[in-house]
């Protein structure tokens, strides 16, 4: 989506991905589309598509330099154990994927 912007000024913004069924061995086609360019921002769409049917769709935005009083080394964020430390999930659990 980046690359059909071709504007490095703008800046990955938002993501939105929904998985709408799994990916499987074999061909597929991604597909991407401006849904809207504006004089700051641009609005992307991807979509992954098989076997003639969506299995993954992407929404993104796109923003231009902005000034700002807002100071992102101030804000809070989150701690999370490394990925060491997280307990694996049993093999079990329906519908979890291999």
């Amino acid at each position: 989506m980046a690359r059909e912007v071709g504007d490095p000024s703008r800046e990955l913004r938002s993501l939105h991905v929904h998985y709408a069924a799994p990916l499987l061995d074999g061909v597929a086609q991604m597909y991407v589309k401006t849904e809207r360019t504006g004089a700051r921002s641009s609005f992307m769409s991807a979509r992954i598509v098989q076997s003639g049917k969506v299995v993954t769709l992407a929404t993104a935005t796109y923003g231009g330099p902005r000034s700002s009083d807002f100071d992102l080394e101030k804000v809070r964020t989150l701690a999370f154990p490394p990925p060491e430390d997280v307990p694996i999930l049993p093999p079990d659990i329906p519908q979890l994927p291999v």
